[in-house]
């Protein structure tokens, strides 16, 4: 929020989270919606600013990408999101509210292949 835009190599982890909205966004977002695993439950691409996503009642947390991402990486439903710190650690299940990049987030994975 209040950003000029989201780098292509960010992301934003919310957690816990079922829903999301643009406001006080100046661009548009790609959004994953995840349960307790990590599994992509829903997806929403090119989210325009000032809107509201529809509530994923099973949701536990969401990331937000630049968009763009989601088509990029061919990310799909039901693919499991791996979410990995610095040194190969897990971040597990926590309330965070950060850009991945500035909380030492390595990446994101989708069945290996890198989508942050």
């Amino acid at each position: 929020m209040f950003t000029k835009n989201l780098p292509p190599q960010s992301a934003l982890y919310i957690n816990p989270c079922k829903g999301i909205h643009t406001y006080f966004m100046n661009y548009n977002i790609d959004v994953l919606y995840l349960d307790i695993n990590n599994i992509i439950l829903s997806i929403d691409e090119n989210m325009e600013p000032r809107k509201f996503g529809k509530l994923r009642k099973k949701a536990v947390s969401v990331i937000e990408l630049s968009s763009g991402r989601i088509k990029e990486t061919k990310t799909q439903v039901g693919q499991v999101v791996e979410i990995i710190r610095e040194g190969g650690e897990w971040l597990h299940n926590r309330n965070i509210l950060k850009l991945l990049s500035n909380y030492g987030i390595k990446g994101l994975t989708i069945k290996g292949k890198l989508i942050m």
